[in-house]
């Protein structure tokens, strides 16, 4: 739903297409055209300009490449709770996006390990107003190289749960600048 240039995206229980392991997945879109003239296949690409908040509610596991690139306007992202996967350019070039939620994961596989969120190529590239991250996950993300080109990731802040700072200290993630989340 889109109300006051908030759009909301549930899960459509309706839709087998765009389920995966029983939850909702906001599916792949196709590119047409090079940047300054792309075109995406996405709905929401007619009133792109429009949205100031993304809310992406519970149920949602999966957010397909080009989902929402180039919202200019975005200034803030709502994922859920167990999100698994962040498409390619999902994001690109959210440039008014200034803070990014990585809630926690619950859901665990055959081997009784938490799944890993998997940030794809792009998927924040060109989100140059992040200043903090703050992620809720027991492991750290998986990212590609390039999740966060065109931003100067030693100066982003990300926050982690202090239990798992060290994990994070060992990670890809180290090239950010890793705190542990403060007491309240």
């Amino acid at each position: 739903t889109f109300d006051n240039g908030v759009l909301t995206i549930s899960v459509l229980d309706d839709d087998p297409e765009n389920k995966f392991m029983g939850f909702g997945m906001i599916p792949d879109f196709e590119v047409e055209g090079e940047e300054e003239d792309m075109v995406i296949s996405s709905p929401r690409w007619s009133f792109k300009d429009d949205i100031e908040s993304i809310v992406i509610e519970e149920g949602i596991v999966s957010i397909g490449e080009y989902a929402f690139p180039q919202c200019f306007y975005v200034e803030s992202l709502t994922l859920p709770i167990n999100i698994l996967r962040i498409g390619r350019s999902a994001f690109y070039a959210c440039t008014s996006l200034t803070e990014l939620t990585i809630p926690t994961v619950t859901l665990k596989d055959d081997y009784d390990e938490y799944y890993v969120l998997d940030i794809e190529s792009y998927a924040f590239a060109g989100c140059i107003g992040i200043e903090l991250i703050t992620c809720y996950q027991p492991t750290p993300p998986e990212y590609a190289g390039n999740s966060f080109a065109g931003m100067n990731v030693a100066n982003i802040t990300v926050y982690v749960p202090e239990e798992y700072l060290e994990d994070y200290e060992e990670s890809d993630w180290s090239e950010f600048d890793l705190k542990a989340i403060p007491d309240l």
